[in-house]
């Protein structure tokens, strides 16, 4: 299970054909819709897919004790007082339309995840 904020784009479409997942509406806080987990309370993911110009919209609007529970996708880069507690996501693959299984290079580097949700 996770959120997934930026469901409707490519990139968020991608997410969001895991099972579980759930976008999230415009105008509903992330972190709203999901809740712990397993039984030792570790919550659902909530995967960030908008533009980095936007992240900081989506971090204030994210419940103080669902912060850590953002995963960061995209080439952005985030706060240092922000990636200590944050996963964050290099994507080297793309997606070229809604719903489009993504495609990548052998050239391509690796794509790099690193944090709480990794």
């Amino acid at each position: 299970t996770c959120e997934v904020v930026g469901g409707h784009g490519r990139i968020g479409s991608l997410f969001l054909r895991e099972e579980g997942a759930i976008a999230v509406p415009r105008g509903v806080a992330p972190g709203c819709l999901t809740r712990s987990n397993s039984n030792d309370g570790a919550c659902a993911p909530i995967i960030v897919t908008v533009p980095s110009r936007d992240w900081e919209t989506v971090f204030d609007a994210t419940p103080p004790h669902r912060q850590s529970d953002l995963v960061w996708i995209g080439n952005g880069l985030l706060s240092q007082s922000r990636q200590r507690t944050a996963t964050i996501v290099i994507p080297h693959f793309g997606v070229l339309e809604v719903g489009a299984h993504p495609i990548t290079s052998p050239e391509s580097p690796p794509t790099y995840v690193f944090g709480k949700h990794a």
